[in-house]
């Protein structure tokens, strides 16, 4: 059944808008749109206070609001209830603090990972995170999202490297949350809260990050192999050895030369790399070939179809060759990349399917376990389930945070799990 959804009901001319200057505010266009829906305004927030204002008018007027950064991570979530105003967070670009000597920086969520990577190499530093299009991804969107690429296994994802947070709730309160607010008097983890949340609940406004040192060497190689069972045994060799990869992912290209392919990324001195590289080819039973240091594990942009899901890592490689094999049984040429760290994989394709859409991801959820995600899709396939997949057994506590986060659903309303 397809959700409720409304037209904008803001416009340049509502009162909303005489807040703020007018080079902040304009009327939305059709690539604000977020599932189709165009907002009635885009309103570019300058500071945290710019975020207050347009919440507590959005309550009054009962208007939503659909926060975003980079629009990197946009695709995810349900189509919403509605879209009055689109807030671009990437007029919020201040690096607030940097702390080298303790490996931590705070910056406004409007700052891009690339920048903020230049910034911290000054210092020999980086933030551990790789997810995709750094040049735009806002660090933002990136905690809002809990984005993260083939590096996670060895640094995380980031709520494991966030340390404390501003953000703005739906009932406009300002949260400051963070290491030494360990809990609120609810008895909530907030900062593990919010990170990932999508601004369902609060909009991220600051984030206050720990950083790791650049490594003196570092090197990508990859690994091919004849079949999905070779590739599994590689990657579980590599789960039960003594090396932890600073990437690692796995890949099935059916369309390509290399069909089954493992990648890892090492670092360290020269003369840990070279031992790392003769270990990895004893692992592998094969040497390493020259790899393009691309990672697979995000979509290119013309992929219409991106779905995911995590399982136990002994079984992500067979899990993955299972789906993509579905896929092309239904006529649709897919691929698949994967995390052997916390057993992630991803499909990606460059068509859709069409009106048995529905009816195939049924078929491929049994397949992952159950419990299907659907990144990315065209809105018509959105319209017919909720894309994060059945209920989770924790649903009922979720709702709870929404009613007490966000009382008036101004934020995000209808994108999350349920359609929160």
């Amino acid at each position: 059944m397809a959700p409720e959804t409304r037209p904008a009901k803001v416009s340049l001319s509502s009162s909303l808008t005489a807040s703020f200057p007018p080079g902040q505010v304009r009327k939305g266009r059709e690539g604000d749109a977020v599932d189709g829906i165009v907002p009635g305004i885009v309103i570019t927030a300058r500071d945290t206070d710019d975020v207050r204002r347009l919440i507590n008018e959005a309550r009054r007027d009962r208007v939503a609001i659909v926060p975003a950064g980079g629009a990197t991570q946009l695709d995810l979530g349900n189509v919403p209830r509605a879209a009055d105003v689109r807030l671009n967070l990437t007029g919020m670009t201040r690096i607030v603090e940097r702390h080298p000597e303790d490996m931590v920086v705070t910056v406004e969520a409007g700052v891009t990972l690339a920048r903020l990577q230049n910034v911290l190499a000054a210092d020999g530093q980086r933030l551990a995170l790789d997810p995709a299009a750094p040049a735009q991804a806002t660090i933002g969107g990136i905690v809002a999202a809990d984005a993260s690429g083939a590096m996670a296994g060895a640094f995380g994802r980031p709520r494991d490297l966030v340390l404390g947070l501003t953000a703005v709730d739906g009932n406009a309160r300002l949260l400051r949350v963070g290491a030494k607010v360990v809990k609120n008097v609810a008895g909530y983890d907030l900062v593990r809260l919010l990170v990932g949340s999508r601004g369902s609940l609060a909009i991220l406004t600051e984030i206050t990050l720990r950083t790791h040192p650049i490594p003196q060497c570092s090197k990508t190689l990859a690994f091919r192999f004849p079949s999905s069972e070779a590739l599994a045994r590689a990657v579980a060799a590599l789960g039960a050895s003594e090396l932890e990869p600073a990437a690692a992912e796995f890949a099935l290209e059916p369309q390509s030369e290399s069909v089954w392919l493992l990648r890892a990324g090492i670092e360290g001195v020269a003369g840990a790399i070279e031992y790392q590289e003769h270990r990895l080819a004893e692992l592998c039973q094969r040497p390493a070939a020259a790899d393009d240091d691309r990672s697979r594990i995000h979509p290119d942009r013309d992929e219409k179809l991106v779905l995911a899901t995590t399982v136990p890592p002994a079984r992500a490689v067979s899990v993955a060759a299972d789906l993509v094999g579905e896929l092309e049984r239904a006529g649709i040429a897919a691929r698949a990349a994967g995390r052997p760290a916390d057993g992630l994989i991803r499909v990606f394709a460059r068509e859709a399917p069409g009106q048995d859409g529905v009816a195939l991801l049924d078929r491929l959820a049994p397949l992952a376990g159950g419990r299907l995600l659907l990144e990315r899709a065209p809105t018509r396939l959105k319209h017919g389930l909720d894309v994060w997949g059945p209920l989770p057994p924790g649903f009922d506590i979720m709702r709870r945070l929404k009613q007490r986060f966000d009382p008036d659903a101004v934020l995000a309303p209808g994108r999350m799990v349920g359609r929160l």
